[in-house]
């Protein structure tokens, strides 16, 4: 090979060397002092040994790429690094050894740590040290570069907002804060985004801390702490808390003290404006209303307010949506206040304290306790304090409308007494339990018991009435107000007897009852019907009752109750006029009717009311008359011919028909007695039209009960039915009657005139009259006639609603 060749091939191999060396970094061998750094690193902050891609590939880095400051970062970071979980005291401590290659002194040490329990962020220390004097002149020693390492974050740009954060987190919220909730606040903070009165609402007014439920001292305290660093002084917590304790809102305070100068210095500290809370609910604007509505609940409830309620009422009373005086009335005739069962003194100490906000003078209270005892409801005495002069200037006070109460004649209480058992018309078989309840204004003394006009005996009040209590709670001891007496059976003689039963009240008013009873052959039975009564009366109500009613004319004329186009009045039934005049008639040749609507409110009540009059039966079983509606209409015996022929007209057609009346209800398990009364209160005791005879076809026919005398067209109705039917004579009408009745009514449990009337297991369906009155009236006609037979079996069935 010659020169050239060798030449050639050198420079060839060396070439290969170098750049094959230049580019492996595995080949490149670091300086003595990069390894000592890099190592010193991991020793200290990762507390072991380098292994040996580790050292040469930071050690690298270190002289080609990145600082000393960007290493070390590194190693802060990484996941091995972190693991490691040091204590604050460590963290500085190995900060020392790793950055300036000493142990720490005492006072650097104590200062750092004071850093970080300040808000100083892990890595604002490493970047203090890494920026130190100490650190670049060992740098500059080891020949390495040191350089810069930028903090980004806010958490690490702010450690007073981080301190101040903390410290809101552990007074308020009584705990560290979490990583998201802190960085969150102090991002803000850093950016501008929030006011001090916006952290303040943030923190002390937030679902957390109301749970708390801390106390109005501990409140202040929290306040003080939280943003003064300091506990409040005995005047300022006396003077807040008595705000507080006086109708401010915890942020109606918090709203007054980010004005205060102390909150503005402290706030601006941390380069935090102080914004303002706006307060747009009456309870946060209104602490006088606040304090007012507060000591209602105190005084009338015996409790503190519940929020909502508290809001309710505060907004209502500033709106000026209620006045004064209603606002009262409905806050202390509620259920809740009525369950306290106040006595007469207790009521008047508390109508003071919560309406005047001051005790009772002893001459007012002396006059309202003697209107108590004389008959004048609560409501009465309520009024006249809400209607007072001393109110109205409290109304002025508070800016409100005083309004007034109005009180009308139930306002007057009067003695009540009431007979539960016997029920007139009771029929005593063995020892009898009489039983009632009595209340009076002032109190009931004693109750006398007096059998046909003699005293007899005397006994007590005492026996639990929750009802009464619920219905009479102006009465003093209405809950207990039940009376009972047991009436021996031999202690009386056999036949009717008038039982009567004297309250006397403590103020010795007098009130009495009276019902009949006799010592014989009777039987009362009772039903349950699974409806309330007010929902029996609304399904009556709904299925067009009538009621016998004189016009402006004059006039008696049926109304029937109705709601159209909800609108609440009622019709009455017209004949249809021709032109001529004359009325029009049907194909069947019956009068025409149209139905005229009245919108009538006051008359659609009325009828109602009428309901409740008519078919109560807690009301009907006490009247010694009403009781007959509830008489089992089946069949009884003891009634003779000439019993039934005594009442008859002797001008109408039923006259002498009496055992005709006994053999048909006999037949058809009908109550004769009931029959006769029946076609007596039909026909006018036989003398109607339908009684004396239409002519239909060519027939003359008879119809005694109204059976299809439908109210457009009674006689033609009527008379079409008696034809039908072959009522041709005035027995064939009797027997055709009872056997109707029988079928439709009577043997298809509609066995007493209430049930006909009303039809309780099924109001609505199948009732015999719309007449209101119907069965109220034949009662009246039954007495009489069973007033005038004795020795009759009596079975009354009494419904009993839920």
């Amino acid at each position: 090979m010659n020169n050239f060749k060798r030449l050639k091939l050198f420079i060839l191999i060396f070439t290969f060397l170098l750049f094959s060396n230049f580019f492996n970094i595995n080949t490149v061998y670091a300086s003595e002092s990069t390894d000592k750094f890099i190592t010193r690193l991991y020793r200290t902050m990762l507390n072991r040994e380098p292994d040996l891609d580790g050292l040469k590939f930071w050690s690298y880095r270190l002289e080609t790429k990145d600082s000393a400051s960007d290493i070390v970062k590194s190693f802060f970071e990484s996941e091995e690094f972190r693991n490691r979980k040091l204590t604050d005291e460590e963290y500085v401590s190995m900060l020392y050894k790793s950055i300036l290659g000493r142990n720490y002194d005492k006072e650097g040490l104590a200062a750092w740590i004071k850093n970080l329990n300040s808000g100083y962020s892990r890595l604002r220390v490493l970047t203090e040290f890494l920026n130190s004097p100490e650190f670049s002149n060992q740098c500059v020693e080891l020949g390495i570069k040191k350089g810069t390492i930028f903090l980004t974050d806010p958490i690490d740009i702010r450690p007073d907002a981080v301190n101040f954060i903390t410290s809101l987190y552990k007074n308020a919220l009584n705990r560290v804060p979490d990583d998201n909730g802190l960085r969150f606040y102090v991002s803000v903070i850093a950016n501008n985004k929030i006011t001090g009165s916006a952290l303040a609402e943030a923190f002390l007014l937030c679902p957390e801390f109301i749970n708390r439920n801390v106390s109005n001292d501990e409140f202040i305290k929290i306040i003080y702490k939280s943003f003064y660093n300091r506990e409040p002084n005995e005047i300022d917590l006396k003077s807040w808390t008595n705000l507080l304790n006086n109708g401010y809102t915890r942020r109606r305070l918090i709203a007054s003290i980010v004005y205060t100068d102390e909150f503005k210095n402290n706030i601006t500290k941390y380069k935090i404006s102080v914004g303002n809370i706006e307060l747009k609910e009456a309870i946060d604007r209104r602490p006088d209303l606040v304090q007012f509505v507060t000591r209602l609940y105190n005084q009338i409830y015996n409790r503190q307010p519940d929020l909502d309620g508290l809001k309710y009422h505060v907004s209502r009373l500033d709106s000026k949506k209620i006045t004064a005086a209603e606002f009262i009335e409905s806050f202390i005739f509620t259920t809740e206040f009525k369950n306290n069962k106040l006595n007469y003194n207790d009521y008047i100490n508390m109508l003071y304290r919560s309406i005047y906000g001051r005790e009772a003078d002893s001459s007012g209270k002396s006059y309202w306790l003697d209107k108590l005892n004389n008959g004048y409801s609560k409501r009465w005495v309520l009024a006249g304090f809400v209607n007072s002069d001393e109110f109205q200037q409290l109304s002025n006070k508070y800016g409100l409308n005083k309004g007034q109460i109005i009180t009308n004649g139930n306002d007057i209480l009067k003695p009540i007494i009431s007979i539960d058992n016997p029920i007139s018309g009771f029929i005593m078989k063995n020892d009898l339990n009489i039983n009632g309840w009595a209340i009076n204004p002032s109190g009931i003394k004693t109750i006398n018991i007096y059998i046909d006009e003699k005293f007899f005996s005397s006994t007590t009040v005492s026996n639990s009435r929750e009802d009464i209590g619920k219905l009479y709670s102006d009465y003093p001891n209405a809950e207990n107000s039940g009376y009972s007496y047991i009436l021996k059976f031999d202690s009386i003689s056999i036949g009717p007897h008038k039982l009567t039963i004297q309250a006397i009240g403590n103020n010795g008013t007098k009130t009495e009852q009276s019902v009949n009873f006799q010592k014989g052959n009777a039987y009362v039975t009772y039903t349950n019907y699974p409806i309330a009564f007010d929902d029996f009366v609304n399904k009556q109500i709904g299925n067009t009752p009538a009621l016998q009613v004189k016009n402006a004319n004059g006039i008696y004329e049926l109304r029937y109750a109705i709601t159209q186009n909800g609108q609440q009045g009622y019709y009455i039934k017209v004949y249809k006029k021709n032109p001529d005049g004359s009325i029009e008639k049907d194909e069947n040749g019956n009068n025409k009717t149209e139905d005229i609507f009245f919108n009538n409110p006051a008359q659609y009540n009325a009828i109602k009311q009428e309901i409740i009059n008519k078919a109560d039966p807690i009301t009907l079983s006490k009247d010694e008359t009403q009781i007959y509606q509830f008489l089992k209409l089946s069949y009884v015996d003891g009634i003779s011919a000439s019993d039934l022929n005594d009442i008859f007209n002797p001008n109408g057609v039923l006259n002498g028909k009496g055992q005709v009346f006994i053999d048909a209800a006999k037949a058809y398990n009908v109550n004769p007695v009931y029959l006769a009364a029946h076609a007596i209160h039909e026909t006018g005791n036989g003398t109607s039209d339908l009684a004396k005879g239409i002519i239909v076809n060519g027939v003359k026919v008879y119809n005694l009960f109204g059976i299809g005398a439908v109210d457009s067209n009674p006689n033609g109705g009527g008379a079409q039915t008696a034809y039908n039917n072959g009522w041709d004579t005035i027995d064939k009408a009797i027997y055709g009657g009872a056997k109707w009745i029988s079928n439709g009514y009577i043997n298809a449990g509609q066995d007493t005139l209430y049930k006909m009337r009303w039809n309780p297991s099924n109001p609505t369906v199948h009732q015999y009259a719309t007449d209101v009155k119907w069965a109220y009236n034949q009662a009246f006609k039954y007495k009489e006639i069973f007033d005038s037979i004795s020795n009759i079996k009596l079975v009354f069935e009494i419904p009993k609603f839920k």
